[in-house]
């Protein structure tokens, strides 16, 4: 429900509770009040009776959720309702030269406000202008030396119109201000929630990580890294490649061409590569469409069928020390939010990879001496 919505069914009850509490004041006032002959007593009455009726109505339909323009409509009609009664009243006890009756005309003015600011206000003192102009021929016909004061009507209406600006202007800030806060208030939701989704996917990126660092043996961290990599950025085809002396050594590959393509323990020069590109700039890279081939090895994934690639640095520290690289078969396949997942989970990984290479490097040693040592 938009905030003008709010806004206006709000103003539609508030004011429906104090045209009830009206009802019985009005009742009073026409009770008490002494009448010349004629049938202003009558008139009275009857328009007491139509305020009433119409206060009832109007306020079960406030209660009702209506659409916006549907609720433009019911405001627009319970004005209308409030100035005719209004009206009415002011006509009717014409006979009443000491009383400020006059001034009940200020209740639909500050109505006209509340709904619709200065220019409610200001068409509520324009439809004004006859009643008052009425109101004060038909005062001079009881009121000695029965004359007509213009200076009264253009005093009325003129008090109205400052009454107006005054008010209309202090809703149309207030409903600055409220917009004000409302946009605040959805601004900080949505900073909220994407503060909330950012420590989810740093929470995810580290169980990632952490499943690389489980064990030192490649086969097994690399089984338990694509298991927890799938669900947070699926892929049809990943590999984590490293640098070393000048070669593009893949350490693990998962996925499409996986024991034909670039095989794990697999290397060639890193010159001309993507790899290359990634190490000079510490930046990931994003192929978006690997169609025309820009890299030695895009050839082979278009054979593959595959269309996009994601490459993020492993950055031990400053320096890079490899890629990790995951590949889909549609062009254009990365939203912005997985570009940015994947660049923290280069940097997360990096460490686990470099453990795991010191490892196997020590590993290779010791076997090469048991051999040695056997010979």
């Amino acid at each position: 429900m938009s905030g003008e919505l709010r806004r206006l069914r709000a103003v539609e009850r508030w004011v429906g509770w104090i045209r009830l509490v009206a009802v019985p004041f009005a009742l009073f006032q026409v009770a008490i009040s002494t009448y010349p002959g004629g049938s202003y007593e009558l008139w009275a009455w009857v328009t007491t009776g139509i305020f009433t009726a119409g206060a009832l109505v109007l306020f079960r339909l406030g209660r009702r959720d209506w659409t916006l323009a549907a609720q433009h409509r019911l405001g627009l009609a319970a004005l209308g309702f409030d100035f005719a009664v209004v009206s009415a009243y002011v006509l009717i006890f014409n006979f009443e030269d000491a009383s400020p009756i006059r001034q009940v005309m200020f209740l639909p003015l500050v109505e006209g406000a509340l709904r619709y600011g200065i220019w409610g206000a200001l068409a509520v003192v324009a439809a004004s202008a006859p009643v008052m102009a009425v109101f004060e021929w038909l005062r001079q016909r009881h009121t000695e030396p029965h004359d007509y004061r213009l200076d009264y009507v253009t005093l009325q209406l003129g008090i109205e119109v400052l009454m107006g600006l005054i008010v209309g202007w202090l809703v149309w800030r207030l409903q600055g201000e409220t917009g004000v806060a409302e946009e605040r208030a959805g601004e900080s939701e949505r900073l909220r929630d994407q503060l909330g989704r950012r420590a989810d996917t740093l929470e995810a990126a580290n169980r990632c990580a952490r499943a690389l660092s489980s064990s030192l043996a490649v086969d097994q961290a690399f089984d338990a890294f694509i298991r927890e990599v799938r669900g947070l950025l699926p892929f049809d085809r990943m590999a984590i490649v490293l640098s070393e002396s000048g070669t593009a050594q893949v350490m693990a590959v998962a996925g499409a061409g996986a024991d034909d393509v670039l095989p794990p323990g697999s290397g060639r020069p890193i010159h001309g590569t993507l790899l290359e590109e990634l190490l000079r700039t510490n930046q990931t890279v994003y192929r978006k469409d690997m169609e025309g081939a820009d890299f030695p090895e895009e050839e082979e994934f278009l054979e593959l069928g595959l269309r996009s690639r994601l490459a993020a640095p492993l950055l031990q520290g400053a320096r890079s020390i490899g890629m990790l690289s995951l590949v889909r078969r549609e062009p254009e396949a990365f939203s912005q939010e997985e570009v940015e997942l994947t660049t923290l989970l280069g940097r997360l990984v990096a460490s686990a990879v470099q453990n795991i290479r010191a490892y196997e490097a020590e590993r290779k040693t010791v076997e090469e001496l048991r051999r040695l040592s056997a010979l």
